[in-house]
Parts: C-alpha cells; sequence; structure tokens
C-alpha cells in the first residue's frame, strides 16, 4: 500500500524533472545562439523565413499526428472495442507528451492503455493495439531504411560512412525489437511461461504480496491480448491499411525537414533525398536514453545536414526550426491535452459529489 500511494509522487517529480531538463536543454541552445559571435545575424535569417513552407511544415505536422490518431482509430476498432475518432486525437496528443518527456519516448504507451482503461477498453486488448502499432512502425522504419539504402546508401557510404555506420546500428536495434515484440504476439506459451517466472520472483522478494491474483490478471490479459491478435493477425487489409497510415505519418514527419530547408530559401535537393536523410537521422537517434534523445538529436542533425545547410547561422536556424516543429510542438500540444484531461476528470468528480460537500 505504501508503495501504491509513493507512486504518483514519484511520478510527478519525474516529469517535473523531465520538463526541467527539456528546459535547460532549449535554454542551452537559444542561449547559445545569442550569445555566439558568428551567430549574430540569425534574427535576420528568422526573419526572411517563407511563409509558404512553414504554413506547410504546420500541415505536415497535423498530417502526423492526423495519420497516428487514424492508427490507433483503426486497431482499437479492429480488436471489437468502439472508439470516437475525437477520442483517439486525445488518447494520441496524450501520449505524444509524455512520449516527448520520458527517456526511449517509453512513457507514452503505458499512459495510452491506461486512458483506454479508463474508458473500459481491457487492458489486454489495449497492450495488443500498441504493440501491433509498434510492430507496424518498425516496419515502416525498415521500408524507409531499405529504400533509402537503395536510392542513396551508396553515396552515404562514400561521402559519409558515419552516418552510415550509425544508420546500420539503428536499424539493427529497431529490427530486434520489432522481432522480441512478434515473438510475445505469436508464442502465447512461451510468454506465459516468462510471466510466470517474473511474478514468482517478484513474490520472492517480496514485491507481490499475492501472486495467485497477480498469476490470474496476467493469465487474463495475455488471453486478451492473444485473442486480439490473433483477429488482426488474420485480418491482412486492416494491416496493410495500418502499415499506409504509418508510412504516411512518419513521411509527414521526414518532410518537415524538406520545409525548413525551403523556408531558408534553400534548394538543389530534392523532397525524397532529403526525407530518406532524416529517415537515418530519427533511426539513429530514436534509441538515445534522454527525453526526446536532446542534445543528441540536435548534435545529429548538425551532422546529417550541415552538408545542405552551409554556414553556421543556417544550421542554427534549422535545427531550432526542425526541433521545434518535430519535438516542442507535441511537447507543447499534447500538454494542453493533458490539462484539459485533468480539468475536466476535476469537474466530473466535484459534479459527483452530494450536495453541500466541500
Amino acid at each position: 500500500m505504501e508503495i501504491q500511494e509513493n507512486s504518483p509522487k514519484k511520478k510527478n517529480k519525474k516529469i517535473i524533472f523531465n520538463l526541467l531538463y527539456i528546459g535547460l536543454t532549449l535554454g542551452i541552445i537559444v542561449g547559445y545562439g545569442f550569445l555566439n559571435p558568428e551567430l549574430k545575424g540569425v534574427l535576420g535569417v528568422l526573419s526572411g523565413l517563407s511563409p509558404m513552407w512553414i504554413l506547410i511544415a504546420v500541415c505536415a505536422i497535423f498530417v502526423y499526428w492526423g495519420m497516428s490518431t487514424a492508427s490507433l482509430h483503426l486497431f482499437v476498432r479492429g480488436v471489437g472495442e468502439r472508439i470516437s475518432f475525437r477520442h483517439a486525437v486525445k488518447v494520441t496528443m496524450i501520449g505524444c507528451y509524455y512520449s516527448a518527456i520520458t527517456p526511449f519516448a517509453s512513457g507514452g504507451q503505458p499512459v495510452q492503455v491506461m486512458y483506454l482503461k479508463r474508458d473500459g477498453i481491457p487492458v489486454g486488448k489495449s497492450t495488443c493495439v500498441f504493440s501491433l502499432k509498434f510492430v507496424v512502425f518498425q516496419l515502416t522504419m525498415c521500408l524507409y531504411f531499405t529504400v533509402g539504402m537503395i536510392l542513396r546508401g551508396a553515396y552515404y557510404k562514400a561521402q559519409h560512412p558515419q552516418i552510415f555506420y550509425l544508420t546500420i546500428l539503428g536499424i539493427v536495434i529497431n529490427a530486434g525489437l520489432m522481432l522480441l515484440v512478434l515473438f510475445v504476439v505469436i508464442n502465447k506459451v512461451k510468454t506465459m511461461m516468462f510471466t510466470t517466472r517474473v511474478i514468482n520472483f517478484l513474490a520472492r522478494i517480496k514485491l507481490i504480496k499475492r501472486p495467485e491474483q497477480a498469476l490470474l490478471a496476467a493469465t487474463k490479459t495475455l488471453d486478451e491480448f492473444h485473442s486480439s491478435s490473433d483477429y488482426l493477425r488474420h485480418n491482412r487489409g486492416m494491416m496493410l491499411m495500418g502499415l499506409l497510415y504509418s508510412i504516411l505519418e512518419m513521411g509527414a514527419y521526414f518532410f518537415i525537414t524538406y520545409c525548413v530547408y525551403r523556408a531558408l530559401g534553400m534548394q538543389g535537393s530534392s523532397p525524397i533525398n532529403i526525407i530518406f536523410l532524416q529517415s537515418f537521422l530519427y533511426l539513429t537517434v530514436s534509441f538515445v536514453p534522454l527525453p526526446g534523445a536532446a542534445l543528441a538529436s540536435e548534435g545529429g542533425f548538425f551532422l546529417f545536414f550541415s552538408m545542405l545547410f552551409p554556414g553556421t547561422q543556417l544550421i542554427y536556424v534549422a535545427t531550432l526550426m526542425w526541433r521545434l516543429f518535430t519535438y516542442y510542438s507535441n511537447l507543447l500540444v499534447g500538454a494542453g491535452f493533458v490539462l484539459v484531461d485533468s480539468l475536466t476528470s476535476v469537474f466530473k468528480k466535484k459534479d459527483k459529489l452530494p450536495n453541500g460537500t466541500v
């Protein structure tokens, strides 16, 4: 009981710490821009940004959010549960916020499972939804990697070997995680054996007081998970539609870099070249154990794109604009959804109180 009472406080402390960390990294980046003598013309570069391409970048981030929402909506309905598209938007954006403030973006999906459970969707089914979304996402990244290597691999290896080998490492990690999740989806017996061993171990070290109840709950969740995954695995049309949503989602995300490129008045590099180069960067930094892969993302962007943004001022502004659209927008808009949901919950609880209760 004591652990359960303290856990919300610990969770809030972690969130506050992560937000302070993110604010600090943003402050370092902005401060560097204003204090570095080589960047005196940054304000002039910002004032010269193309409004049309900034607007296109805004549209791209909305497409990114929209496709992620459509994927969630598709898979939730695919496991036999009802969810409105409007509610799917809220769950998606709350997930974006928690992914943004946690290392490895690990906080988003557990929170989304919690929100769906609150709305009556069983944990096993919602876990299945996010597991399959994860598999589809990893498959999408494998496709981007494969096509990118076919089109630009030889060039990157010859001109930028560090980019080439870092990307290889990233795809190996992604593929390994995808195979791990697929193993859980496919092999019910071994998954249950592993879960039983974990519960027994936790019971021995006194972290679980009632292992029988925990085992029953785990069995029920796994049964729901596998019955849902069996349905979706045999519904190839739905899986292909989910894959299409994911391809469009990440395509819009990667296209934002091209929008920044054109907003700064740059020309000469094709959208295809920049989209696949951005996908390589994503694969390289996605497993940095910091919220939002902070600093590694900025450093990676400088390494990958300095050849396309000549000059210190241009690459600095490009990095700042790219992070604003691809990271801080998720953080700020997602925080708005979290705040509105929290306030709505408070007012609902007040409405349920008996008259005269303070």
